[in-house]
């Protein structure tokens, strides 16, 4: 005779919690696995959203060891500090990072070795004569640099403007070739001095004397471009006693003064044509010497006459 087998409720329902844990180990363990694997994706990048290189304050070591924001430092600074990630022993990032020293170095952040105060070594009045000098060749070349935009209004057909070409000169001066004549301008501020006068007409009589054959004059002046001025000359003695003489002009009139001259003795198109032809570079031809400016040395183991 067989006997049936009865199940208890009690038993039916271990029976059934027995079968869902079976179940569910394997399902958490997935769950688990693949929690654990964009864990080091999500902490990355959420480190590099809070990184000193995407924010605009440099992070600085707080007193826990953990970065804190220095909001002193300059934000425009292009040397951000480099943060260094904490490795652990299996090569995952810690959520702690480090500022090192040499980062904040070069962040400028390091406020303990900032530059003090820079205290001059010389005294006030030692560099102030060199300084003079340099102040006034900066004038002078802004003065020049002011002269030569507005001679750039001359068509280029009928004029030409270079630099003065003898070497060794004062580098304010400007060449003007064209239509009405040869023209020395030198450029320079407000009021200017009586020398300028001795100046622009020694170098226009220089130029002369490269113009063989040239029966017109060279004409001198001197130019205040910052300035308006009505055309004049000055007169005044050289160092030889002799007089010499030199047109002061101003920016605004200095275009209507290269045309008060006659096309007498000015240059044609083709005069200027053979300008540029004859003063381009000739590697064929010898350079012109230039003019010493150093005095002779004497030959080794000559004497001294003075000894």
């Amino acid at each position: 005779m067989i006997e049936h087998a009865t199940v208890t409720a009690p038993e039916m329902i271990g029976l059934l919690v027995w079968w869902i844990v079976v179940l569910a180990v394997p399902v958490i363990a997935g769950l688990r696995w693949r929690r654990r694997r964009k864990a080091p994706r999500a902490r990355s990048r959420r480190n590099e959203r809070s990184s000193p290189l995407a924010t605009p304050h440099v992070a600085a070591i707080g007193r826990s060891g953990l970065p804190t924001t220095d909001r002193s430092c300059d934000p425009s600074d292009s040397s951000r500090a480099l943060v260094e990630r904490e490795k652990g022993a299996d090569g995952s990032a810690l959520d702690g990072r480090v500022v090192t020293a040499r980062a904040l170095g070069a962040s400028g952040c390091d406020r303990s070795h900032a530059p003090g105060p820079q205290v001059p070594r010389l005294r006030p009045g030692t560099l102030e004569p060199l300084c003079r000098y340099v102040d006034f060749q900066h004038r002078l070349e802004l003065a020049a640099s002011e002269l030569s935009r507005r001679l750039a209004q001359l068509p280029d057909d009928r004029w030409r403007v270079e630099q003065y070409p003898l070497t060794g000169e004062r580098r304010n001066t400007l060449l003007v070739l064209g239509r009405t004549g040869v023209f020395v301008i030198s450029a320079t501020y407000s009021p200017g001095g009586w020398d300028d006068v001795v100046t622009v007409s020694r170098l226009g009589a220089k130029i002369q004397t490269l113009l063989p054959g040239y029966c017109g004059r060279v004409h001198s002046a001197i130019c205040h471009p910052f300035s308006r001025v009505t055309p004049r000359v000055w007169h005044r003695a050289d160092d030889r006693g002799e007089w010499i003489g030199a047109w002061l002009i101003g920016g605004d009139s200095v275009i209507e003064w290269l045309q008060h001259c006659g096309a007498e003795h000015g240059f044609g198109p083709g005069d200027l044509a053979r300008f540029d032809a004859l003063s381009k570079p000739n590697w064929l031809k010898p350079a012109m010497p230039a003019v010493p400016s150093w005095p002779p040395l004497p030959e080794r183991g000559a004497t001294d006459p003075s000894g």
